[in-house]
């Protein structure tokens, strides 16, 4: 009788570990699905309540008109040591060619409040101005509104038996890249 038992408890165990090795190349993807499966349930919460991020009332109200266009497509993944890449297919609004595609629209409602316009130009905050005139825009339900893809390998170090995505704000200008878009912001304040 023991030594049945002592048999079932050793399949037992081989079974568990030859799981475990098969399963190790898909944790950092399930880790990836999980983390962001849980932002937005969170609405998220995790990117708004962050330190590191500092956004006014209407930058934020932008990101998150962003984010809920947000989707996204695991392609695979890779893993070197204690680093995982997971190449990830980011879909979501773009910003920058929604203002090509919409200038006059937008310059009309600019330059349709000029008392605002006058008093966020005597306040130096240009930015708020096309913030407000982005956010009127997408109040408009005939917009059509653009959407890019960008692939990307999210990094996730290994901690202990679980991977964590590192995010940095580099990494998060990259995917959106949030250079281009101050850049047209600035082309169209000209």
């Amino acid at each position: 009788m023991k030594r049945k038992i002592l048999i079932i408890v050793g399949f037992v165990l081989i079974a568990l570990s030859l799981g475990a090795l098969l399963a190790r190349p898909y944790m950092p993807e399930w880790t990836f699905k999980f983390v962001m499966n849980q932002i937005e349930k969170d609405n998220y919460a995790i990117v708004f309540e962050s330190p590191e991020i500092e956004l006014d009332e209407m930058q934020e109200e932008l990101l998150k008109k962003v984010l809920e266009t947000l989707s996204y497509e695991v392609q695979g993944s890779r893993i070197e040591g204690d680093l995982a890449y997971v190449t990830v297919d980011f879909t979501f609004m773009d910003l920058g060619q929604l203002i090509l595609n919409n200038y006059q629209r937008l310059i009309e409602i600019v330059l349709g409040d000029f008392t605002d316009i006058f008093d966020h130009l005597m306040s130096g905050s240009l930015e708020q101005v096309m913030i407000q005139g982005l956010l009127t825009l997408l109040e408009d339900d005939g917009i059509e509104i653009p959407l890019m893809v960008k692939e990307v390998d999210v990094l996730l170090e290994r901690s202990g038996l679980f991977w964590t995505p590192v995010i940095t704000e580099e990494w998060l200008e990259a995917v959106f890249e949030l250079d281009q878009l101050e850049l047209n912001l600035e082309n169209f304040l000209q």
